[in-house]
């Protein structure tokens, strides 16, 4: 930092020296501290571009990391600033160089020192932690199944407390195995505490080491051991969840205090396999694409789980999410075995929040049951009020256009869990869906710039582009995205629609052949294909596709009230019924 300088003022925003603020409008910014050291350093460069080598060795010095780190921080500056990247306001991209800092800048020379606040204080206003990945240690790898899911098993008790904000584990298991300052990690997490420690499994004994620390001191403010026989281990997670909630100041209400008391006894033997199911089920879904191989492995564990112990609900409710996930890859017959797995799990503990969950999931995405759906859904926030269900409701809210309930749903799915990818991408399509391209762009933009290899989020701003009749955008994200999928077929339909949108009929027409051949060997939705024949403006085709994603239940066809892409078939008098056979009209 510039010697003599202690504040940097533009617009309206404050960046104070003395004590590593920033401040816009009066309010406290929070930035991660590399954020903040990317920040002084374009400010006190101004006027002249940045090379990204250089920001990089002024930035990270002599610690290795990608440029990926970089544009991650840039996006969270702009995102902190109220900055746009189209329309640079303060940090401009330079297109294969760098970064300009180029708002006017006053510099002062003293600061008026803001209050301090005692740590006790601030310890007594936690309202909101994340339980980072627990270390095993056992030091052998075959054990790290079990570390992770207590992991997991501990973020479920505590998302059961409504007063505390907890973040999902999508989020919190990217810091596994990362040594990142605890305070840089809470502020990327945005909470006030982050829970470490460590599980031990030997024999059928179990220890759990829990710390509780204050993010924004670094300071330690509770740290306890556990140790129980395996079939006591709900009891000793519910107990380690309540004496943390004890620990922050968190009020109880009486159903919280007793689903955290409560607690029956499990089989050892069923104990293990639920927890290896655990570990393999999130192994397979949290990875980009998913890994089938790893869910029917969970799957084969869960199965064992029940057989041994036909009475462990928490057991059939990790079977029907199996089930569900298998059926989505492409085996729909696991649909009913999915919801009878769901019912069981309610069957045997109605406050299991998982089993509300994925029979929520199926009432609304395979049976299109939307009042259905919504209830299960409440029923599982009640249960698990930050969870990452939000999302799910959120995208039920959106195909009954019920808008600005899903914005609001979705916006508390991205609190809970702010590092997936996911979720992310799902609040630019709900804004898709709610007809506000412009917002969609802005926060597909923010994802693309954190995760630029993820063809996921190309794919969604491609959607958002064309949504806003910007073809020649669109058609480059759609590109980009099948660049880094390896050409899946869900971008190869979009690309098509949005070359038939723009006018080049002959190149739609062409791809369009290819994409039917490819049908007749590996599946294409037929929904998509409707799409495209809308696109081109022939709506025999369209509809008599549109029936046979009727007839296969596909789950697009829930979005069928909201999706812009039809919108030219909305005139026709089939379109109303098949609204209504699907259950979406009025």
């Amino acid at each position: 930092m510039m010697q003599g300088k202690t504040s940097y003022t533009f617009d309206d925003v404050r960046v104070d020296l003395q004590t590593c603020r920033v401040f816009k409008a009066g309010n406290d910014v929070r930035l991660e501290p590399k954020a903040m050291d990317v920040l002084v350093f374009l400010i006190e460069h101004r006027g002249r571009v940045i090379e990204k080598s250089e920001l990089l060795d002024a930035v990270w010095k002599e610690t290795f990391v990608t440029q990926n780190a970089m544009t991650r921080v840039i996006a969270q500056l702009r995102k902190a600033l109220g900055d746009d990247r189209r329309q640079a306001r303060y940090i401009k991209t330079v297109q294969t160089r760098g970064y300009l800092f180029i708002a006017d800048v006053d510099t002062a020379e003293t600061a008026r020192a803001l209050p301090a606040i005692a740590p006790s204080e601030r310890a007594r206003r936690i309202e909101s932690l994340a339980v980072l990945p627990l270390e095993n240690l056992s030091g052998d790898h075959s054990q790290d199944y079990f570390a992770d899911a207590m992991t997991d098993e501990l973020i479920t008790e505590l998302t059961k407390v409504s007063a505390l904000r907890v973040i999902s584990r999508t989020s919190t298991m990217r810091y596994k195995g990362v040594r990142k300052p605890l305070p840089e990690i809470a502020r990327d997490l945005n909470v006030d505490a982050v829970i470490e420690g460590s599980a031990l499994h030997a024999g059928q004994r179990v220890r759990i080491t829990a710390q509780l620390i204050y993010a924004a001191t670094d300071s330690h403010l509770w740290a306890e051991s556990y140790e129980r026989d395996l079939r006591d281990v709900i009891a000793l997670q519910r107990e380690v969840a309540r004496a943390i909630a004890n620990e922050v100041k968190i009020t109880l209400t009486p159903q919280e205090r007793e689903r955290l008391t409560v607690a029956e006894a499990v089989n050892p033997d069923a104990c293990e396999a639920y927890f290896k199911g655990v570990y393999h089920f999130y192994l397979g879904r949290d990875r980009l694409p998913a890994t089938k191989d790893l869910i029917k492995k969970s799957f084969a564990y869960f199965e064992r789980a029940v057989t041994i112990d036909p009475g462990y609900g928490l057991a059939y409710a990790g079977l029907a999410n199996a089930y569900r996930w298998l059926a989505v890859f492409g085996e729909p017959s696991l649909y009913p075995q999915a919801k009878a797995a769901a019912l069981r799990a309610i069957a045997i503990d109605d406050s299991i929040a998982e089993a509300h969950a994925v029979l929520g999931y199926i009432l609304f995405k395979r049976e299109w049951d939307f009042s259905g759906a919504e209830r299960e859904f409440q029923r599982t926030l009640k249960l698990a009020p930050h969870s990452i269900y939000h999302q799910g409701y959120a995208l039920l809210l959106s195909a009954l256009a019920r808008h600005e309930e899903a914005i609001a749903e979705i916006n508390l799915a991205e609190r809970g869990d702010p590092r997936s990818l996911t979720v992310k991408v799902n609040v630019g399509i709900i804004h898709i869906y709610a007809r506000q391209p412009e917002r969609a762009i802005e926060r597909l933009n923010e994802t693309v710039d954190l995760e630029p290899q993820a063809s996921i989020g190309h794919w969604a701003l491609g959607w958002a582009y064309a949504v806003r009749d910007d073809y020649a955008q669109a058609i480059s994200e759609f590109q980009k995205a099948m660049r880094l999928s390896g050409g899946q077929v869900f971008g190869t339909a979009d690309l098509i629609y949005a070359l038939a949108k723009s006018g080049k009929t002959d190149e739609a027409r062409h791809r369009l052949d290819e994409l039917l051949k490819l049908a007749e060997h590996r599946y294409v939705s037929p929904y998509s294909i409707a799409v495209i024949f809308a696109a081109l403006n022939e709506p025999e085709p369209a509809f008599a596709w549109l029936e046979r994603a009727h007839a296969e239940r596909t789950d697009s066809m829930t979005y069928l009230n909201v999706d812009s892409r039809v919108d030219g078939l909305r005139q026709d008098a089939r379109f109303a019924i098949l609204l209504r056979r699907v259950g979406l009209a009025e």
